[in-house]
């Protein structure tokens, strides 16, 4: 159908080169940080950097006082301005290989790098510190001499870039269509519309292009395309790969929360620390529900993982070493997690702050919780649990204890070495949801049966009403209304014993032992069997809160000297209630009267006991609990999202060389050094998460606020001013401008919301200008030549060209489309859509074990860890993928059959509304004539009664296999 001839014909002609040119380096001079410090990071840090451990011979490279030291054996390695006596390069020039360094086998220094190195100690040996360490500054906006191209601040500092390396401004800006194919690319990832190119063409003044910068952020494309770019740094994917590619739990609440949030323009430091610590933040409605910051929080869970571990401790360390090196990395903009096992060896990130921040994971829950979709649920729920305390107080029902002296003896002779008897309710307990209030009442509106409604009266109630005593000292699900649902959980604890003992009773629920923040056991029990455990009522029950008690025993040999802790879950339509736990040197449970607590009672008991006023009170009381469970009962659901939660205060220790079963000193959690290591002037509390959000987004913390102006430069530009954006360490790249680096990141960190500083910055001569050809100094900023289209804006530009895009937004991912050659364990049983139902990329669902070829093609990266830029590739695999793909001959039909549905265009008007979809402007001459002439090819060669919608089928085709599609100038 769509001939090969012609089609090669037709992308020869669409397709053109880039040449290069040459200019001349300034050597003129030595510059510390980009010149020597790679050399030394490279070369001599491994060995004689910040590491101790690994240091040897003494000697010191990193720092001025260390390289010019004398030795024990007399010799300095630095003596500034005197190459002849610096030790360090008779070393790397000597003749003997043995002798020479860096040693090991290592590759040697070049002629150039040692010609550096010695220019550098002739001029001094000035050393300088590592400049992302440095705090962040407010520069003076540079002069430069050519001040009318300059729009903005932004020209300044750029300008001043090319005009030190004695070079001119960029002397053309683009034409009208190719920046506004620039623009709507680089905010939605989308290509413009006809007749917004149509129209800028027309009027392409400064105002008209602000306004079209104004509409393209406001679109709600924006924050699907910026949305995709932080899922690249949260390393965002809805599996967990390994054996069997478990899914992730609503994991695409969390890439709706993202998209959300930029198309809000939450501010940067509230959208981090969101991230860190959501669930401890002020609420912040949005995504119907009522406090959407919590969903912030699932990237903690969002990394691989291995269902069965053998070693369940260390399966928490290697998962928690992934979280640290993805905030290291997109928070930091550093390789934090390379200090794992000993001090970094070339920044000066000590093992301790890897430690710091493991602490704050280790203490961070995951949680599949319920969060309130309905602004009157948590309202009605405390309104509830008022009317049971108001008809308590009305009948005088106090909390019913025994003599602590005869718990604590009961206790002894078990022996049990925890016990948590739930005195106060489980206030300690950390919930979720609403069905676990932490005032718990002492008594309930009971109902007739596990089936029947709320309010009947059944004459055994206090005062002849249907409110009854309830068990004290307890943490209970169904104590307000049977319709809440939610979750509870435990204080950690050490497993110090080998059983633990659960006292309970519930129906419809379920109960689960924890160990080390495990909890894959959901998806597969192996190796953890029988930590989860349903809990039902019996058969012949009638009434919930009449059920009999169970102890649930758990045998945790395994898991000697771990971390673990109880979770009750109430899903909906039942309840759980538990009254202790305790761990044992037995399998026998210990007896149920070491518990203080009973059944509350009530003083006056009886309904003679109760005078006609008390009666009314309760009976209102009662009345009220109805009324307010029948409005419970209207209330839209919760709906269950991944989140974080706080567990209990556990700074956690240094882990010798890495290993999670030797431990050395305790590190505070959340206490970096890289931050000032100034102890927190509050008592830290939990995990420490609210802590450190804090301390991240400190205008003062030059890291997250570099970090981010960095990226926002480079998803603009397709440079960055570090080249290196998950890395601004020593061996990653250096600005070549740190002036417009701290511009940037000054405003960020000030109030600028990610929304106006890409605005000022795509209002920019330099945003404006045309591609530049040739070399230039590294230190100069120039327009890039041209850049390839992520993944993602291929498709979606394929998409929206065919006519085929369906723009809405959000809700659950759209299957992964599985092609034969996609097998193995974990494989769905459905495959997706061809086309994905229409819907943008980054609505399909993400698998692990189960990426999309077509994406893969085009580099989108493997969702293993921070990905700040992705690798830009032209390979042979593309062009075939667009050639070949089940989706390009799919698009290119419907394509075909959008172009032909208006049956008053003829074929020129066709392929000038086919150009303007894929290249955002009209057909030069030769190619309307070359596009007349492939359609009348391709007709001719086909017979059937479907000859101009193949023809047209194979132009659209040829079309996605363009350069100048795939291409942004």
């Amino acid at each position: 159908m769509f001939g090969p001839t012609a089609m090669l014909s037709m992308l020869s002609m669409l397709c053109a080169s880039v040449a290069m040119g040459d200019a001349p380096p300034d050597a003129s001079r030595v510059d510390f940080s980009r010149e020597v410090r790679p050399i030394l990071a490279a070369k001599c840090f491994a060995c004689h950097g910040p590491d101790a451990e690994a240091r040897r011979g003494g000697l010191r490279l990193d720092s001025f006082e260390g390289a010019t030291a004398t030795l024990k054996s007399g010799v300095r390695a630095i003596v500034p301005s005197d190459v002849a006596a610096s030790a360090l390069i008779a070393r790397v020039t000597h003749a003997d290989p043995s002798m020479r360094m860096p040693a090991d086998g290592h590759e040697a220094l070049t002629a150039a790098q040692v010609e550096t190195l010695s220019r550098w100690i002739a001029s001094g040996a000035r050393y300088q510190a590592p400049w992302a360490f440095q705090p962040l500054t407010t520069p003076m906006i540079p002069a430069v001499n050519d001040a009318a191209w300059c729009a903005s601040d932004i020209d300044r500092f750029v300008l001043a870039t090319r005009e030190s390396n004695a070079l001119a401004a960029p002397a053309l800006d683009a034409d009208a269509s190719t920046l506004l194919r620039r623009l709507s690319f680089d905010l939605r990832g989308l290509p413009p519309d006809e007749a917004d190119v149509r129209a800028f063409a027309a009027d392409s003044s400064d105002a008209q292009f602000a306004a079209l910068v104004d509409r393209y952020l406001a679109d709600p494309a924006y924050g699907e395309r910026w949305g995709r770019h932080w899922l690249d740094l949260m390393r965002y994917a809805e599996t967990l790969a390994h054996e069997f590619d478990y899914a992730i739990p609503h994991a695409w609440r969390y890439r709706d929360y993202v998209i959300d949030a930029f198309n809000s323009d939450v501010p940067p430091a509230r959208f981090v620390s969101e991230h860190i610590a959501g669930d401890l933040l002020s609420p912040r409605a949005a995504l119907g529900l009522q406090n959407a910051a919590a969903l912030g929080t699932g990237w903690w869970f969002l990394g691989p993982a291995t269902h069965a571990p053998v070693d369940v401790r260390q399966d928490e360390a290697d998962r928690i070493a992934g979280t640290v090196d993805v905030a290291g990395r997109a928070l930091f903009g550093l390789s934090i997690a390379c200090a794992r096992c000993h001090d970094h060896k070339f920044d000066p990130i000590p093992a301790s702050d890897f430690y710091a921040l493991a602490g704050v994971a280790r203490n961070t829950r995951r949680v599949v919780g319920f969060l309130d979709s309905d602004a009157r649920m948590s309202p009605l729920a405390h309104a509830a649990a008022q009317a049971l305390r108001d008809g308590a107080a009305a009948a005088r029902v106090q909390k019913s204890t025994r003599e602590r002296v005869d718990a604590v003896a009961a206790v002894d002779a078990a022996p049990s070495l925890f016990h948590d008897d739930l005195i106060d309710n489980g206030a300690h307990w950390q919930r979720s949801g609403d069905a676990f209030v932490s005032d718990q009442p002492l008594t309930t509106r009971v109902d007739g049966g596990r089936g029947d409604e709320h309010g009947d009266e059944h004459g055994d109630g206090i005062g002849a009403t249907s409110m009854h005593a309830a068990q004290c000292g307890t943490i209970d699900s169904g104590r307000v209304d049977r319709a809440l649902v939610g979750s509870a959980r435990s204080d950690t604890f050490v497993v110090a014993q080998r059983w633990l003992h659960v006292r309970v009773r519930g129906d419809k629920s379920a109960l689960r032992v924890i160990i080390d923040n495990y909890w894959l056991d959901e998806s597969n029990g192996l190796l953890f069997d029988g930590m989860r455990r349903d809990v039902n009522a019996p058969q012949d029950s009638t009434k919930l809160h009449d059920l009999p008690w169970q102890t649930l025993t758990f045998d945790l040999l395994r898991f000697l000297d771990e971390r673990a802790y109880v979770e009750l879950v109430d899903g909906g339509a039942g309840a759980i209630e538990v009254d202790w736990i305790a761990l044992s040197a037995s399998d026998v449970a210990p007896d149920a009267s070491w518990d203080v607590d009973d059944v509350a009672i009530v003083i006056d008991a009886g309904a003679s006991s109760l005078d006609e006023t008390r009666t009314g009170q309760v009976r209102a009381a009662m009345e009220r609990h109805a009324e307010l469970s029948a409005q419970l009962a209207q209330c839209s659901a919760p709906v269950r999202a991944l989140i974080a939660e706080d567990g209990n205060g556990f700074d956690e220790p240094l882990h010798r060389r890495g290993s999670s079963r030797a431990y050395g000193e305790d590190v505070p959690r959340a206490q970096l050094a890289i931050m000032g290591n100034t102890p927190i002037a509050t008592p830290m509390r939990g995990s420490g998460r609210a802590e450190l959000a804090s301390r991240i987004t400190n205008p003062a913390q030059p890291f997250l606020w570099r970090t981010l102006a960095n990226r926002v430069w480079l998803k603009l530009f397709g440079r960055g001013i570090v080249e290196t954006p998950d890395d601004f360490g020593q061996l990653g790249a250096t600005p070549w401008s740190e002036g417009l680096l701290d511009h940037l990141a000054h405003k960020l960190a000030h109030g600028a919301t990610f929304k106006s500083l890409i605005r000022e910055v795509v209002l920019s001569h330099a945003y404006r200008a045309a591609a530049e050809t040739g070399e230039f100094p590294a230190t100069a900023w120039h327009a890039l030549p041209v850049r390839r289209l992520d993944a993602e804006s291929i498709r979606d530009a394929m998409l929206a060209s065919s006519g085929r895009l369906d723009r809405a937004s959000g809700g659950p991912s759209i299957a992964a489309r599985l092609t034969d050659h996609m097998q193995g364990r974990g494989r769905p049983e459905q495959s997706g859509p061809v086309d994905g139902a229409g819907r943008r990329s980054v609505y399909l669902e993400t698998r692990r074990n189960f990426l999309d070829p077509f994406l893969q093609a085009f580099d989108q990266p493997a969702p293993s860890t921070t990905c700040g830029k992705r690798h830009t590739s032209n390979v042979p695999a593309q062009s075939l993928a667009l050639l070949n793909s089940e989706l390009s001959h799919v698009l290119a039909t419907q394509w075909s059959q959008s172009v032909l549905a208006p049956t008053s265009d003829d074929d020129d008007a066709r392929v000038e509304h086919m150009w303007f979809a894929a290249f955002s402007r009209a057909p030069r001459d030769e190619e309307l004539l070359a596009a007349r002439a492939f359609l009348a090819a391709e007709r001719a060669a086909d017979s059937s009664n479907e000859a101009n919608a193949h023809a047209y089928a194979a132009l659209a085709h040829a079309l996605f296999s363009a350069k100048e599609f795939v291409f942004l100038r």
